[in-house]
């Protein structure tokens, strides 16, 4: 069974809060980035670019960290610790279009993203949390 977060803390799960990703560099050194991503049935699923240095090192190291932070209470968050269990092609850029309406409610490509940056060197990770950590 994958853990799962209190109750008391699912908003920080699955609403639109954009969390810090922390990958690890060749050499060991922390990369964090801030990332959109999407909760779903137990695991996290987070959209990256081929080209990305984050791409680069899940794919030599698949542990990541991720730290969820209440916008209201910087004292109250989630800390996230798995590892990616899946790489999948983004189907003509669907994922960025269906993240994007949780974010900003409009499609990615056209509004967020000029439409003729549309290509398929998207990957979502899927990541398996392996500890979550709730503070406050």
């Amino acid at each position: 069974m994958l853990p799962q977060p209190p109750e008391s803390f699912r908003d920080l799960m699955e609403g639109p809060i954009c969390v810090t990703m922390v990958t690890l560099m060749p050499d060991g050194t922390p990369h964090a980035t801030v990332v959109w991503r999407r909760y779903d049935n137990g695991y996290w699923l987070v959209g990256i670019g081929k080209e990305s240095q984050k791409y680069e090192n899940l794919r030599a190291n698949p542990h990541v960290t991720f730290t969820a932070i209440d916008p209201q209470n910087p004292y109250r968050y989630l800390e996230v610790r798995g590892e990616v269990v899946e790489f999948r092609p983004d189907p003509p850029s669907e994922w960025w279009d269906e993240l994007s309406m949780l974010y900003t409610r409009q499609p990615y490509y056209g509004n967020f993203e000029p439409e003729e940056n549309r290509d398929d060197t998207g990957i979502i990770a899927r990541i398996k949390p392996t500890r979550i950590r709730a503070n406050g």
